[in-house]
């Protein structure tokens, strides 16, 4: 959202908009991070482009041999992400109770300057369980991505499941990294470690877009996952349902601030975990231009003025 510089949208009254920092700003600021589907019909985005450059992947597994060891190792992890978010690093891992792995990216540095900073989390752990480091060069991030989001061969479709998660922020991180290492330990199974927030994010004014501020200050998104297969029972479903919410409740020791693509239907408090001090100025934008509520999204800026069902306004 920080690099969007244009909307062409159609709002709630048929009118086709050029939105931007100058026509019609406010829409702007809403439509960027203000949650999807809510304000207008986005035809189509313009964005800000970078330069290409090559980047190093670190790829890093090692076995939680113990409780003691993995208490030990994710504290050390939680602690190594304000640095590399300094450094511009970014990408995906994943956590169980027995293995931490995960794969992250360092822009336009040599695979000797990544080791260099990786170098001492593998010492630590190395000094306490097995670990691999394994680094691989691309010349951009498009390479990387295709090496590794290959076109999926299998056109059976997707699968049935939901998420819970939140955003850890930085202090929690830097002042009780042990703190986190609990929470993600007491979930009990798998976990994904998003590290897409902190460097770039972290730059930017919290009230320039309509995005939720916590992001400013948040490292990672953690997300837990339960699903069930096709043609399950209706007590399989509710059962695997009964345990995201538990998972979600751990979860909130870290806070309350979330990512709302990747969130929980149920949100105590969907105002304040998916828009923060920011709903309020984004209720008034909705009223403004989508005056009468044609656009309705589940636990979304407006979705208060109407039932569970959202059929009926209350």
């Amino acid at each position: 959202m920080d690099n969007v510089v244009q909307f062409d949208v159609v709002t709630a009254d048929g009118r086709a908009l050029t939105v931007n920092s100058h026509q019609y700003p406010d829409l702007f600021w809403a439509l960027r991070g203000g949650g999807g589907g809510t304000y207008a019909v986005v035809i189509s985005a313009t964005y800000i482009t970078y330069d290409i450059v090559p980047l190093t992947l670190m790829y890093f597994t090692a076995n939680l041999t113990s409780p003691t060891v993995a208490k030990s190792v994710l504290t050390e992890y939680v602690k190594l992400h304000p640095s590399l978010a300094d450094a511009g690093w970014g990408g995906y891992g994943f956590v169980s109770p027995t293995n931490l792995s995960f794969g992250y990216l360092a822009p336009n540095i040599s695979v000797a300057d990544a080791n260099k900073t990786i170098e001492p989390f593998l010492s630590f752990v190395q000094n306490q369980t097995t670990a691999l480091t394994l680094p691989v060069s691309y010349d951009s991030f498009y390479e990387w991505y295709q090496s590794v989001f290959k076109p999926e061969t299998d056109e059976s479709g997707g699968s049935s499941f939901e998420l819970g998660s939140r955003l850890l922020l930085r202090e929690l991180a830097e002042t009780d990294p042990g703190k986190v290492a609990d929470v993600i330990l007491s979930l009990g199974g798998f976990a994904g470690i998003n590290f897409i927030a902190g460097g770039a994010v972290s730059k930017v004014d919290p009230d320039s877009t309509g995005v939720h501020p916590g992001w400013r200050r948040a490292l990672v998104h953690i997300f837990i996952a339960e699903g069930w297969e096709e043609g399950d029972s209706a007590s399989i479903i509710q059962d695997a349902k009964a345990r995201l919410r538990a998972g979600l409740d751990k979860l909130a020791a870290l806070g309350s601030v979330t990512y709302f693509n990747e969130a929980s239907l149920y949100e105590k408090d969907f105002k304040e975990t998916f828009f923060g001090a920011h709903y309020n100025r984004l209720k008034k934008i909705k009223n403004k231009y989508d005056p009468k509520g044609l656009f309705v999204v589940a636990s979304g800026v407006g979705s208060d003025d109407w039932d569970a069902s959202l059929n009926c306004r209350v």
